[in-house]
């Protein structure tokens, strides 16, 4: 395998390369949100585990890791954040 030393790779290759990088980053998140678009969205009211603060939020449950999910950005719910009660939506 050749390595090369970040002066001898032209700027512009690298900018293509980071670019092709997230792209492909995109695409797999893309996938990943599409194919849980049809899970139960459940109506969540969350509290701060410091600050005691509530929030409500839509959420989902992932079955196969045991998580809470955001409905918009597919992202898991920090550790920071207990779901004290949750309402399917209908």
């Amino acid at each position: 395998m050749i390595m090369y030393e970040p002066a001898d790779i032209p700027i512009g290759i690298c900018i293509a390369l980071f670019l092709l990088y997230c792209f492909i980053q995109y695409i797999r998140s893309y996938k990943d949100r599409e194919k849980h678009k049809v899970k139960n969205i459940f109506h969540c009211h969350i509290q701060h585990w410091n600050t005691k603060e509530v929030r409500e939020i839509d959420l989902i449950r992932d079955e196969d890791d045991c998580k809470w999910r955001t409905v918009d950005d597919y992202s898991e719910l920090g550790y920071d954040w207990n779901v004290i009660k949750h309402f399917r939506n209908p």
